[in-house]
């Protein structure tokens, strides 16, 4: 059921797809069961309709080029238009303009994902400002025999390694292209454009490439090290390194901390409000803890800037403004200085919530203050450290040693201790008074017996 309520009358309305064609409109109505009645009626009256028009004459095979013009014009999209449109504009002119859309085969969409996730480890720049055929980058006999089969972790780097002498002043390597931008960059522009050339008669080959859930994920896992922090504070501006220090502690996003407005702080309350993306579209927002170096920063930024707590001089002028896309060029330029690779800005982040798992092992609270909603998504910004069995295993040992220690010294427990007291309660209530007198003039002799047969003196 696609009803959503829209307006402030909470009026339902319903949208959906058939056979490439969008239908959306009113229900008139509050009530969420008469509103299904309505769409189910109008997705009966679309099926109808379309099986009422003539079968669509064949026409030409439209090109690449063709095809992602009319998806630009009919807009049909549902997520962020420019991000979407960059994407497929990209993709039609790596593909090429002039390709037809029949010769996208199953061969060639592997083929060009590889290329795009080599591509992307390579250029070490944004994708979008290096369009244009990267198949010819890699030798046909690096790829794989079977073109169905994506390429493993293991198989990109042995790639690299044999390339790098090809590409000696290529810059420092990214990671591979993740299913994210594979998805959205690649297989999502494709499958958008064969919908459109489906609508004009043609007939398509099946691409079980176009299947993002086949293709392996990407996570990284990089921290920065104790060794690294103290190189890079020895070359960083403090005031960038508070920046820094900000991220680590907070660990927000970058666009969150750029973002950072003097109304979304609390001081009083040491909290910040914090918005971010949700899964479902939109916004939603939490609330990170203030801590104490958190604390000494933002009330050292205290009446730079009228509107954001984090901002940057102005050449020539007494005035700031804010951070913008700064941020990433500073990081990357002290880094450098420093000596440090392959570590990112987004890597405070990860370095941050690393050490507090460290300190607390405590994994809820690493996801309240990173704002996830999963908890798988935290564990994935949870990096293991070398040692870090090893020193779980000290620890269960050495509790498994005071458990040990603790039995020997108490072997029957507080609880057999109760135990026997009450039996012998209940024995010499049953007990006269004569046989209790005659058991208590046997202690001396059983005291003596006992010392002599442990070989100490009575």
């Amino acid at each position: 059921m696609s009803l959503k309520k829209r307006g402030e009358g909470g009026i339902y309305h319903y949208e959906f797809q058939y056979r490439g064609r969008r239908y959306q409109g009113t229900t008139g109505t509050k009530d969420k069961k008469v509103a299904g009645k309505v769409e189910a009626e109008a997705k009966r009256e679309a099926k109808a309709l379309a099986s009422a028009e003539p079968p669509a004459t064949p026409a030409a095979v439209p090109t690449i080029g063709e095809l992602s013009e009319i998806v630009r014009n009919e807009k049909r999209i549902t997520r962020s238009g420019e991000d979407f449109f960059t994407n497929l504009t990209y993709l039609a002119r790596t593909i090429g303009l002039g390709r037809r859309i029949d010769e996208i085969d199953n061969p060639s969409v592997i083929r060009l994902i590889v290329c795009e996730r080599i591509k992307g480890l390579l250029v070490g720049r944004m994708r979008t400002s290096h369009p244009g055929p990267v198949e010819p980058m890699i030798p046909t006999e690096l790829l794989p025999e079977d073109p169905a089969v994506p390429l493993s972790v293991d198989q990109l780097s042995s790639i690299l390694a044999l390339l790098a002498d090809e590409w000696e002043d290529a810059p420092q390597p990214r990671r591979p292209l993740g299913i994210a931008s594979v998805s959205h960059g690649i297989i999502r522009p494709i499958r958008m454009m064969r919908k459109v050339a489906l609508r004009t008669g043609i007939k398509l080959p099946d691409l079980p490439a176009l299947n993002w859930r086949s293709y392996g994920t990407y996570d990284r896992s990089r921290v920065m090290g104790a060794s690294e922090e103290y190189e890079l504070r020895q070359v960083a501006d403090p005031e960038r390194m508070l920046l820094y220090d900000f991220a680590m502690q907070s660990m927000l996003r970058r666009a969150n901390i750029i973002g950072l407005k003097w109304s979304d702080v609390d001081l009083a309350n040491r909290q910040i409000h914090v918005r971010i993306k949700s899964k479902g579209g939109g916004k939603k927002g939490f609330y990170r803890y203030i801590n104490d170096v958190m604390l000494i920063i933002i009330k050292s930024q205290i009446g730079r800037h009228p509107e954001y707590v984090f901002s940057r001089p102005i050449p020539g002028s007494p005035r700031r403004t804010s951070l913008t896309k700064v941020v990433g060029n500073w990081f990357r330029e002290d880094c450098a200085a420093a000596g440090i690779k392959d570590l990112r800005f987004h890597d405070l982040r990860r370095t941050g919530a690393t050490r507090m798992y460290a300190a607390c092992r405590d994994i809820r609270e690493v996801q309240y203050a990173l704002g996830h909603s999963d908890v798988e998504t935290t564990w994935r910004y949870v990096v293991r450290m070398p040692g870090d069995r090893e020193r779980a295993e000290r620890l269960r040992e050495d509790a498994d040693r005071a458990a040990m220690a603790e039995a020997w010294a108490n072997p029957r427990g507080a609880e057999a201790e109760r135990a026997a007291g009450a039996l012998l309660a209940e024995t010499l209530s049953r007990s006269s008074a004569t046989e209790i007198a005659s058991a208590l003039a046997l202690l001396p002799n059983l005291r003596i017996a006992l010392a002599d047969a442990i070989g100490v003196t009575a």
